[in-house]
């Protein structure tokens, strides 16, 4: 296809020295030739500013590199690079994540095929998987504000996988910096209720790496004030939703959280999802109460 439509890779990354230099490869020796590169450093406290320093250098590629002070968070890189991006579609790529070398160029031909606003792709967390594919490209399935209505605690691919359409941002708003987790819902529903169309493939594009320090691994008590803000979110933004849907989507909420901590067998951790759980709504509840005080 034409390598004419130039396309940003936003990268963020905050003390991932041991693994940018394998992403950043991933995307360097993309089919696609028409790529700018941005780099964001979250405040990295290891090697990952040095690391960042060489490839810069190194890469035929143009790459840009962004730093910040001090750690804000993943949603306030990628608000960083989109910021600068020049590329008339975006796509952000975790620092310890890989692509497949045809991503960039599959997944333009997918979206000026099925004429979509966002599209994503499979991905595995099998590395053997991922460097030997089985089977062909094929329309996967459209997502529609519905969804997130109807599943409010199932996000239907990680940002890594996505291609979007750089205005988009312009329209919906950016990355949720509040959130610390579940941004990736809150984007998606934004574009779903915007009307955006979302449309998938079966290709296998994006190699997930899990580790420690990666965010599906931490506690689940860490992700519930986000999580149930990321919910209360679709409330206050939807004024057709009725009061059993609302609190069917509160109460899908807690019940996740509880059961994504029972499935670790971690009674520490859920026993602080069920104390942040009451402390946010409790907070929820004050607010209303004085809200309904000044009328």
């Amino acid at each position: 296809m034409m390598n004419s439509e130039l396309v940003t890779v936003i990268i963020p990354t905050f003390n991932s020295s041991a693994y940018l230099e394998d992403c950043f490869k991933s995307v360097e020796n993309q089919s696609y030739s028409n790529l700018e590169i941005l780099i964001v450093d979250d405040g990295s406290t290891d090697a990952t500013k040095e690391l960042i320093d060489l490839i810069s250098r190194k890469s035929s590629r143009e790459v840009r590199a962004i730093y910040n002070s001090e750690n804000r968070g993943p949603s306030h890189a990628r608000n960083r690079g989109l910021e600068s991006a020049l590329g008339l579609y975006v796509v952000f790529l975790d620092s310890d994540d890989m692509m497949s070398v045809n991503r960039i160029e599959s997944q333009l031909a997918f979206m000026n095929r099925y004429q979509t606003d966002i599209t994503f792709s499979r991905f595995t967390t099998d590395i053997d998987e991922f460097k030997n594919p089985k089977g062909n490209a094929f329309l996967v399935s459209s997502i529609n504000y519905i969804d997130f209505v109807k599943f409010p605690n199932s996000t239907p691919f990680p940002p890594s996988a996505m291609m979007a359409k750089r205005e988009l941002f312009n329209k919906v708003g950016s990355w949720d910096e509040s959130l610390r987790y579940a941004e990736d819902f809150d984007l998606l529903r934004r574009f779903a209720k915007a009307g955006f169309r979302m449309i998938g493939s079966s290709e296998t594009l994006l190699y997930r790496r899990l580790h420690e320090q990666s965010a599906t691994t931490r506690k689940i008590s860490s992700r519930a004030p986000s999580n149930l803000l990321a919910l209360e979110k679709i409330i206050k933004d939807d004024d057709s939703l009725t009061d059993s849907t609302k609190f069917r989507i509160r109460l899908s909420g807690v019940s996740s959280l509880i059961r994504g901590a029972i499935s670790r067998s971690d009674l520490v951790d859920l026993f602080l999802v069920f104390w942040k759980s009451i402390d946010f709504y409790g907070r929820e509840i004050l607010r209303v109460l004085k809200f309904d005080g000044r009328n």
